[in-house]
């Protein structure tokens, strides 16, 4: 009973994290619940510098159900790991 207690109070403390708009350019709009502006060097991107919605991430734990932790194919150390 303890362990369940706590389990929920757990579960209700963490907050919702949206996958909606996930990866989208956030240069010059908001992200959605859970997700931060990040900005990275990347060759594709307009003067090497790219910007979008992300979920930074320690492990697979810490993404939405569906996605997994991952270091994204950028310059090393410009991004934290996150879910994709």
């Amino acid at each position: 009973m303890k362990f369940a207690l706590m389990l929920l109070v757990a579960c209700a403390g963490r907050p919702e994290i949206s996958t909606d708009g996930l990866g989208t350019d956030c240069a010059e709009a908001e992200c959605a619940d859970g997700q931060t502006c990040h900005s990275y060097a990347h060759f594709e991107c307009a003067d090497a510098s790219c910007q979008t919605c992300e979920i930074a991430c320690d492990a697979d734990s810490d993404c939405p159900e569906g996605l997994a932790c991952n270091l994204p194919p950028v310059v090393p150390d410009s991004i934290p790991n996150i879910c994709e």
